[in-house]
């Protein structure tokens, strides 16, 4: 049981999972509304206003219409590529493991 629920698998579950959110989501019930507290209480703009919506514009590709909303999802970009590349890593050592099994059972 404990080998079956690793760390990494945990992690890529994680990671599938919010994937999945992201995408079920519509692009239009995000744009259509502010999410920011400080703006929906003060009805003043922060540094952060827009951010969601910017950053589920680049989950789209839509990097011009992202940095239109909040210029500062350029300093996402390189935590959203660790965690793809983290994501990458830990299919290629499973698929790696699995290959393994698979080659014993077949010289046995």
């Amino acid at each position: 049981m404990a080998k079956l629920f690793s760390g990494k698998r945990i992690r890529l579950c994680v990671y599938i999972t919010g994937i999945i959110t992201i995408y079920s989501i519509p692009i239009s019930f995000i744009e259509s509304r502010s999410f920011c507290l400080w703006y929906n209480l003060l009805e003043k703009k922060c540094f952060g206003c827009g951010m969601t919506r910017s950053f589920f514009n680049l989950s789209r590709f839509k990097i011009l219409k992202a940095i239109d909303y909040n210029f500062m999802i350029v300093f996402m970009i390189i935590p959203i590529c660790l965690i793809i590349k983290n994501m990458l890593n830990i299919l290629r050592y499973e698929l790696k493991k699995l290959n393994k099994k698979l080659i014993n059972k077949r010289s046995m």
